[in-house]
């Protein structure tokens, strides 16, 4: 009898996880630690009990299966996907912070004398050395994240709609006379402190160039002073 019942699990094993224990360990615990009298209630007590062994043990494998399947992983591909996720987002928000405050200070001191700032402005996607007012093939950066050109439209929503473009028109186009359009400096590394320039074209002839001091005081970047280099047209 307890062969038939050990072929009975060996062969749901075999079914279910294609390799398995040997099921007669398992029927031999199970049988064991029944008391005496439930071996004379016949067949009905005890295949109850082998059946219910059986199917605990194809439960377990049968999770064992679950999670072994996909594509393997090695724990250290896994801490190097987080930890390249966590670096990228201490850098994005690192951007958004500094080129925030440059940009509010920017805008608002540009234009505090003339109507103040636009409802919109233009910001190219892409920095570049000394804000675009290099006259040598300026080093021009990679475009800025998504994520940090949305982020800084949020950040800037009080002061002006910022319009990311790839192209800013060219000085004295018709879309210029509306538009100012924003040029950003390369961001420099650095944990305390950073020089930052930011310029602008509006309209034929009036541009300005600032470059900033930002520092970081506590968790937060603020601009602390006017570095080179600086222009105005």
């Amino acid at each position: 009898m307890n062969h038939r019942i050990d072929d009975l699990v060996r062969d749901t094993l075999t079914d279910r996880a294609g390799a398995a224990p040997p099921a007669d360990r398992v029927v031999d615990r199970v049988l064991a630690g029944a008391p005496a009298r439930r071996r004379r209630a016949g067949w009905l007590v005890m295949g109850s009990v082998a059946a219910s062994a059986a199917a605990a043990v194809v439960a377990v494998v049968g999770v064992g299966v679950v999670l072994d399947s996909g594509s393997p992983r090695s724990p250290g591909e896994s801490v190097d996907a987080h930890a390249s996720e966590r670096e990228e987002g201490v850098a994005n928000d690192r951007a958004v912070a500094i080129y925030a405050a440059v940009l509010e200070r920017f805008l608002r001191e540009s234009y505090e004398d003339d109507g103040g700032v636009p409802e919109s402005v233009l910001v190219g996607f892409r920095p570049e050395e000394s804000a675009g007012w290099e006259y040598d093939d300026p080093e021009v950066g990679a475009p800025l994240p998504p994520a940090v050109r949305d982020a800084l439209v949020a950040e800037l929503a009080d002061v002006t709609d910022l319009v990311w473009v790839e192209r800013l028109p060219s000085p004295g186009g018709p879309a210029d006379e509306e538009l100012a359009g924003i040029t950003l400096g390369l961001l420099p590394d650095g944990d305390r402190e950073v020089r930052v320039s930011v310029s602008a074209l509006h309209g034929f002839n009036n541009g300005w160039l600032t470059t900033y001091v930002v520092e970081k005081v506590g968790d937060r970047w603020s601009v602390t002073g006017v570095g080179s280099p600086n222009g105005i047209t």
